[in-house]
């Protein structure tokens, strides 16, 4: 759907319809694949929405990565209100002992 935001978006809503059958790392890349196509279409109050929704089901699971990702997206759109630098830094206080080389240099580029 390379330049048609409208294709590309129906695509990602319909294979994101049931979040159970999908692998976390799946969902929340397409939930920021609309956040980023929202964003595009100077959607902001979807974006955002779809941003906290993203940050919220990562935290809700544990996942690390995907909530380091979100961030990172979050830090990028310049659209949420939260003070994501005390969020990175908690992130990045956790992976680095754990070697999370990723995720580290990703939180490090917004910090």
């Amino acid at each position: 759907a390379r330049g048609d935001w409208a294709t590309a978006q129906k695509e990602l809503e319909h294979a994101l319809a049931d979040p159970i059958t999908l692998y976390h790392y799946i969902y929340v890349q397409g939930l920021l694949g609309l956040a980023a196509i929202a964003q595009q279409q100077a959607q902001q109050v979807l974006c955002r929405q779809i941003l906290q929704r993203t940050l919220a089901y990562a935290s809700e699971r544990s996942l690390v990565e995907e909530y380091g990702d979100t961030l990172f997206a979050i830090a990028h759109s310049q659209l949420l209100d939260v003070s994501i630098h005390s969020l990175a830094q908690g992130l990045l206080a956790y992976a680095k002992p754990l070697q999370l080389t990723a995720i580290v240099e990703k939180l490090q580029t917004i910090l």
